[in-house]
C-alpha cells in the first residue's frame, strides 16, 4: 500500500527546499562595469533580451555597462542558472539597466583563485653583462629584444658546458612570496545591460565624437621633432621629464611618457594607469573611447582582435593593434584573463 506524504510535511520540505534556493541565491554578487562616467537612476526591474546589439540602438537603447556572476560548480542546471540570471537583473536594474543582452547563461569555465598560501617566486629579471656572467658552473650570456610597444626584454641562456644540460636560464634579480593558485570550475553568466534613453544614446554619441577630437592632435605629433617650436611648447606644458635609455621622456605626474627615435623624431606616446610603473593616472582622452575601466573584453568588443600579442608570463601580456596604430599592455601576465584593465596604453604611428 502507497503511504501518502501529510500536506504539511510536504510543504514543509517544499519551504526549506526554497529558502535554501533563495539563500544560495542571494550569495551571489553580480559584478556590474559601467561603460561610462554617466550617473543613472536605479529602474524598478530589468529583463532578458535577445535583441541584437544593432536591434537595440534603433530602438533607443543604449549600453551602460557589463555585468557578470559566477557560482562555484560543475555542472549547470536549469535552477543555478535562474539563480544567476534573477541575481543579474536585479543588479543590473540597480544599476539603471533595462534589459541584458547575455553573451553566455550558465556556462562552465576554470578560473585560477588563491588558495592562501604562497610560495618564493621570481618577479624582476636582470640583464646579465654583454660579456658574460657565470653562475654555478654555466657560463651565460645575454640576448636582449625589443617588444613592439619599444620596451626591451633581456634574457640570459647557457652557452654549452661540460656536464651541464643545455637549455634557457634567466637571471633573477629580485624574489617574492607570491600566491599559490588553484583551478576551481565555476559557473559564469554575463552579458551586457542596456538602458532606454535615446537622449543620453545622443549624449555618449557627442561625447565620443568631442573625445576623437581632443586626441587627434596627440595622433597628429608623432613622427614629429621633438625640437621643433611646435613640440617644444608642448613639452614645457608636461614639465621637467626623466630621461631613461636615453630614449624615454617620462612625465610620472602626468601619466605620459614619450619613445624618441635617434632622428629627436617623436615615434610612440604611453599613457599611465594609476600606479603603474610609479606613474600617475593620466587624466585626458583615450583612443577610440576607451578607458582605463575598460576590461580586455570590451575593448575587444570595440577593437576586435589584436594583430599580435605577448607576454607568455614573463612580463605583462600585451596586445598590438597595428592597422590602428594603437598598443595596449594589460594588469595581468596572464593570457586569458577578459576582465583585465589596461596598465598602459600607447600610440605609434601606422607603418
Amino acid at each position: 500500500m502507497r503511504q501518502r506524504i501529510h500536506p504539511d510535511i510536504f510543504f514543509m520540505a517544499l519551504a526549506i527546499l526554497l529558502g535554501l534556493n533563495l539563500a544560495h541565491a542571494q550569495g551571489i554578487q553580480p559584478t556590474f562595469t559601467p561603460a561610462n562616467d554617466q550617473k543613472l537612476d536605479a529602474r524598478a526591474s530589468a529583463q532578458a533580451t535577445s535583441d541584437d546589439e544593432k536591434e537595440l540602438k534603433s530602438k533607443g537603447y543604449v549600453q551602460i555597462g557589463t555585468i557578470r556572476a559566477s557560482l562555484p560548480g560543475k555542472k549547470e542546471t536549469p535552477e543555478i542558472t535562474s539563480q544567476l540570471q534573477s541575481a543579474i537583473l536585479k543588479k543590473a536594474a540597480e544599476a539603471g539597466g533595462d534589459v541584458v543582452r547575455f553573451y553566455q547563461d550558465g556556462a562552465l569555465e576554470t578560473a585560477e583563485v588563491a588558495t592562501g598560501k604562497t610560495k618564493k617566486e621570481c618577479t624582476e629579471h636582470g640583464n646579465a653583462p654583454s660579456t658574460g656572467w657565470t653562475g654555478g658552473t654555466t657560463t651565460y650570456s645575454n640576448s636582449c629584444s625589443t617588444d613592439i610597444h619599444g620596451f626591451q626584454h633581456c634574457y640570459s641562456t647557457p652557452s654549452t658546458s661540460p656536464g651541464h644540460p643545455t637549455g634557457g636560464g634567466i637571471r633573477c634579480t629580485k624574489w617574492e612570496q607570491v600566491p599559490i593558485t588553484s583551478k576551481e570550475k565555476s559557473l559564469v553568466s554575463e552579458g551586457a545591460v542596456w538602458r532606454y534613453a535615446p537622449n543620453l544614446a545622443a549624449d555618449i554619441a557627442v561625447r565620443t565624437e568631442t573625445s576623437a577630437r581632443a586626441f587627434a592632435p596627440l595622433f597628429s605629433s608623432l613622427g614629429k621633432d621633438i625640437n621643433s617650436p611646435e613640440m617644444k611648447t608642448w613639452l614645457l606644458s608636461l614639465g621637467t621629464p626623466e630621461i631613461s635609455s636615453g630614449s624615454f621622456y617620462n612625465y610620472k605626474s602626468e601619466g605620459i611618457s614619450l619613445l624618441v627615435d635617434n632622428e629627436h623624431k617623436l615615434s610612440a606616446i604611453f599613457f599611465y594607469s594609476e600606479g603603474a610603473d610609479g606613474y600617475r593616472q593620466y587624466q585626458g582622452d583615450l583612443p577610440f573611447g576607451l578607458s582605463f575601466q575598460s576590461t580586455r573584453k570590451e575593448i575587444e568588443s570595440v577593437l576586435g582582435r589584436p594583430d599580435a600579442s605577448g607576454g607568455k608570463g614573463v612580463i605583462n601580456y600585451w596586445t598590438s593593434y597595428r592597422s590602428k596604430g594603437i598598443g595596449i599592455v594589460y594588469n595581468t601576465m596572464r593570457t586569458n584573463e577578459m576582465n583585465a584593465r589596461i596598465y598602459h596604453i600607447s600610440i605609434q604611428t601606422v607603418p
